[in-house]
C-alpha cells in the first residue's frame, strides 16, 4: 500500500537525520540557541544556494509538499525554504521545538525565511542558508524574536488599537534615524512575520486565490514537525483514505444485507 511505502520512506529520513546529528556531535553543555546555530552553520557550509548553479533541484518545478530533508541533504542544494526544512527536522530530531517562519517586507512580499526555536517559553530565531554573512552576523549575535518585529494587531478598544500603531510609528521613525547599520537595514527590510507551519496561503493559491494569510499565533510543536515531513503526510493521507473506502464499502455492503433482509421478511 502506498502507505505503508511511505512510512517506510519516513523511516529511512529519520535514520538519516539521526546520522547527521550524530556526525555533527553537538556539545551536551551548550544551550539550544548555540546548539542550532552549529547545525545552521554547517548547512551554511554544505550547500549551493547559487540557483544558477543547481545541478538537480529546480525551484520552478518543486512538488506541492517540497523536497524531503532526504533529499536535500543528499543533492545539497536550495536556497532559505530548503535549508528551513531541514534545520527544522533535525532540531525537532535533537529534542527541541523548532518551527518554520517567514519574514516579509511592508507590502507583504516574501523576504527570507527562517527556524523559530522555542526554548522554556523564550523564542530565538535562527538563520537559514542563504543570507549574506553580515546578516547572518547579526542573527547569530542578537537574540532576536517574533516580538522585535512591527506587527499591528487589531482589536476593539480604539485606545488599544491607537497605542498599536503609535508603536509602529516610533520603530520606523526610530529605523530611519539610525545610521545604516546592519541593525537599521535588517528591519527597515523585515517589517512582519508569520509562522508558516500550517500553509493557509499555499492552499488558496492551489485554487486560484490570490490571498497572503498571515499567522501570528506560533503552531503546535506537532504541526510544525508534521509539515517538514512530506513522507508522514502522504503516508497518512493514504492510510486515511485506505481506512475511508474501506469504510465506505463496509457501510454500502451493511445496508445493502440490512435492505435484503427487510424485503425478504
Amino acid at each position: 500500500m502506498p502507505s505503508g511505502y511511505y512510512a517506510v520512506k519516513q523511516m529511512q529520513e529519520n535514520a538519516v537525520l539521526s546520522e547527521y546529528l550524530d556526525q555533527t556531535n553537538l556539545p551536551e553543555n551548550n544551550s539550544a540557541w548555540e546548539n542550532a546555530k552549529i547545525l545552521s552553520e554547517k548547512l551554511r557550509s554544505e550547500f549551493e544556494v547559487d540557483e544558477s548553479k543547481f545541478h538537480t533541484l529546480k525551484m520552478s518545478d518543486r512538488p506541492f509538499l517540497r523536497e524531503s530533508s532526504t533529499t536535500l541533504l543528499d543533492i545539497k542544494e536550495g536556497q532559505c525554504g530548503e535549508g528551513t526544512r531541514v534545520l527544522v527536522n533535525l532540531l525537532n530530531k535533537a529534542g527541541y521545538d523548532a518551527t518554520r517562519i517567514s519574514l516579509y517586507d511592508n507590502k507583504l512580499n516574501s523576504s527570507h525565511t527562517l527556524v523559530s526555536l522555542r526554548v522554556n517559553d523564550e523564542e530565538y530565531l535562527i538563520d537559514s542558508i542563504n543570507t549574506q554573512e553580515v546578516m547572518n552576523t547579526f542573527l547569530n549575535t542578537n537574540q532576536i524574536n517574533s516580538k522585535s518585529f512591527s506587527v499591528v494587531k487589531y482589536d476593539d478598544d480604539v485606545t488599544v488599537r491607537n497605542a498599536s500603531l503609535n508603536e509602529l510609528y516610533k520603530k520606523d521613525a526610530l529605523a530611519s534615524n539610525i545610521d545604516d547599520t546592519v541593525e537599521a537595514r535588517f528591519y527597515k527590510r523585515f517589517k512582519y512575520y508569520s509562522y508558516e507551519a500550517v500553509p493557509y496561503t499555499k492552499l488558496f493559491s492551489v485554487v486560484g486565490m490570490d490571498v497572503r494569510i498571515m499567522n501570528f499565533e506560533r503552531p503546535s510543536r506537532f504541526t510544525s514537525s508534521l509539515a517538514e515531513k512530506p513522507y508522514l503526510i502522504l503516508s497518512l493521507f493514504w492510510a486515511i483514505l485506505a481506512t475511508s473506502i474501506v469504510f465506505t464499502i463496509g457501510v454500502i455492503f451493511w445496508l445493502y444485507a440490512f435492505f435484503q433482509k427487510r424485503k425478504n421478511a
